[in-house]
């Protein structure tokens, strides 16, 4: 067997591998998903969230920075407004 052909077979065995080993961690995060581990996420957000998604991770809206302010402002921590800038 030459050494090129060898590369080649080793490298998709790597990568085999490692997408075995992706494949292990979703179902392992499954059963965490059901016992409640992320709250009220659903299977695909918690996915993104641990890094395991093959879908890049969705930025949350700023609609939603209002709640967030009240949360924090209800715990007593003071939320700075700051302005954004037109480039």
């Amino acid at each position: 067997m030459s050494f090129s052909r060898f590369s080649q077979l080793r490298s998709l065995l790597i990568e085999a591998r490692q997408e075995e080993i992706k494949e292990k961690f979703i179902l392992s995060a499954f059963i965490g998903w059901q016992m409640g581990a992320a709250g009220e996420k659903t299977f695909g957000d918690y996915l993104s969230h641990l890094g395991l998604s093959d879908k890049p991770p969705q930025q949350k809206d700023t609609q939603d920075a209002p709640d967030d302010t009240a949360a924090l402002e209800r715990m007593g921590i003071e939320v700075k407004k700051v302005k954004k800038e037109d480039t």
